[in-house]
């Protein structure tokens, strides 16, 4: 089993270690197992959590509704999606406007990839662009080059990424996070 040490997943989520060392304080994002030199490590289910919260934060929960949801064995994504903080609905057209969005994105993606453009072609930019705008916003905060890789990393190595890319286009999970690296090294750093 692959393992990604504290600042390898900092970097690959676009998150501070301290932000790391926090969830797992909180038990809100705890590693696989910390090594005897007391070095936290998260393997592929942790991987994904941070995507998670981020996501959540966005829409405005507080960290211990976020560790409730996703602990909970009965967890049911849209339904969760559709509260706030406050236990109220999220406002339905906000939730599929944003979905609506990425749907587009990834829709010219695949189309680029199935009319055989390389990850590596400048004339992706701006729907990479688009994409990195979208996680942006999804995560309330700037998605800078660096996080956008390590998103890339991420959406390769864990199964659930891999597999919903996949269903998209047939290659697509692999060459969208190589059309992301290669974007990335082409944007500046804010």
């Amino acid at each position: 089993m692959k393992e990604w040490t504290v600042s390898e997943l900092a970097r690959l989520a676009g998150i501070s270690v301290r932000t790391l060392h926090h969830y797992d304080e909180i038990g809100l994002l705890v590693p696989a197992r910390v090594g005897e030199n007391r070095y936290r490590h998260y393997g592929e289910e942790e991987l994904l959590r941070p995507q998670h919260i981020l996501l959540y934060r966005a829409l405005g929960l507080p960290l211990d509704k976020i560790g409730a949801i996703l602990d909970d064995p009965q967890f049911d994504g849209l339904t969760a999606l559709a509260r706030n903080s406050s236990g109220n609905r999220i406002d339905d057209r906000q939730i599929a406007t944003r979905m609506r969005d990425l749907a587009g994105i990834e829709a010219s993606l695949v189309k680029a990839m199935q009319d055989g453009t390389v990850p590596e072609a400048r004339a992706l930019d701006t729907a990479l662009e688009r994409h990195r705008a979208w996680v942006s916003d999804m995560w309330n905060r700037p998605c800078t080059p660096t996080a956008y890789a390590g998103l890339a990393d991420i959406y390769e190595s864990h199964p659930d990424f891999a597999q919903r890319y996949q269903t998209l286009g047939k290659g697509f999970s692999r060459w969208l996070p190589a059309a992301m690296c290669a974007g990335a090294r082409r944007m500046p750093e804010a």
